[in-house]
């Protein structure tokens, strides 16, 4: 048994240490920067995709390996937990899509071939750090590679006062639809179209 001040604000993605210090009486619902009832949807690759649907800044995403088939290849298939490109795999053509196990995977979606990527730390709406994030292994330039290998990327420190305009207008977008999570993390890839 630990003491928590009961008054300081709690900051977790951990659902269930917030619902366990909130069962104790050791921590007030009033205090809880994220709501347990609203980190699924960012916790969720599936739950968050659902909670969004079609959007001209999301690859397009289907829930089965049926519907992938129409999407166009070369599509990423993913479990709808994990972290670290863990579990992710790229499939080149539908015969490799079709030969794939299935259950492996809660989500598919048409893979963006990046020439940038970059992680937000945002709060109450508004970027509060910056990363760019230069891929340094296969996994993570081009999605080649095994599903149990983690994508590896170098993170390099960016002045939240220099984001582009195009990319703020994004992270305001994102922020606004998913504002019971006043704290969240996005990450932005631009593909090679400047898209």
């Amino acid at each position: 048994s630990f003491k928590v001040d009961p008054s300081i604000p709690v900051l977790t993605y951990s659902t269930e240490i917030v619902k366990n210090l909130l069962k104790d009486g050791k921590i007030k619902e009033e205090n809880i920067i994220n709501k347990p009832e609203f980190i699924k949807l960012s916790g969720s690759k599936k739950d968050f995709h659902e909670f969004i649907g079609e959007d001209e800044n999301m690859p397009a995403t289907v829930f089965t390996q049926k519907a992938a088939h129409e999407l166009n290849f070369p599509i990423i298939a993913k479990p709808t937990s994990g972290h670290s490109g863990l579990g992710i795999q790229v499939f080149q053509t539908a015969k490799e899509l079709s030969e794939s196990d299935e259950s492996k995977f809660d989500l598919y979606s048409e893979f963006v071939d990046k020439k940038e990527e970059h992680r937000f730390i945002n709060y109450k709406g508004k970027p509060i750090f910056w990363m760019e994030r230069k891929p340094i292994n296969d996994k993570a330039k081009n999605g080649k590679g095994k599903a149990d290998e983690q994508t590896m990327f170098q993170y390099i420190k960016r002045n939240v006062d220099d984001i582009p305009e195009d990319m703020l207008k994004v992270l305001a977008k994102f922020c606004d639809k998913l504002k019971d999570l006043p704290y969240i993390c996005f990450d932005i890839m631009r593909d090679k179209e400047d898209k």
